[in-house]
């Protein structure tokens, strides 16, 4: 099952909000990849 590439617009003052948009991506994107790993 794929997501598709979401895009965000930010003003710059909602730096912070994007900053953690990435992080929690990220943070998923990691423990998805060590779920994979720990199946094999």
């Amino acid at each position: 099952m794929m997501k598709k590439n979401m895009s965000y617009e930010f003003k710059p003052n909602e730096i912070f909000k994007a900053s953690d948009l990435m992080v929690d991506s990220l943070t998923q994107l990691i423990s998805k990849k060590r779920q994979k790993l720990k199946q094999n």
